[in-house]
């Protein structure tokens, strides 16, 4: 997962024909920690069908703010810069996964 700071986050980053699937983490986060293997192998399943990020929250803040984000982990899916759709804290691998496809 691509890990990205406030700076390098911008609008371009929406241009694609695909969703943007945002992981919202924090350092010290065990929930985040629990959750990271799971982000990753999400990401290997729907490779090229959706791009995937990781925002540390406990480093960059604006982008959180931006979506809203008052818990961690949390997992915002969005198109054209639009939130569709936030997981807040823990979500079965499945559940991501199906939630996700349905907007690839």
């Amino acid at each position: 997962m691509e890990r990205m700071t406030d700076e390098e986050f911008d609008g371009s980053m929406f241009e694609r024909d695909v969703p943007v699937v945002i992981a919202f983490t924090g350092l010290f986060c065990s929930r985040c920690k629990a959750m990271k293997q799971s982000y990753d192998e999400i990401e290997k399943t729907m490779e090229g069908r959706a791009r995937f990020v990781e925002i540390c929250m406990d480093e960059n803040h604006a982008v959180g703010d931006r979506f809203g984000v008052t818990d961690m982990p949390t997992l915002a899916i969005c198109i054209n810069g639009e939130c569709q759709t936030v997981f807040n804290g823990f979500a079965p691998l499945a559940v991501l996964v199906d939630t996700i496809d349905l907007f690839c």
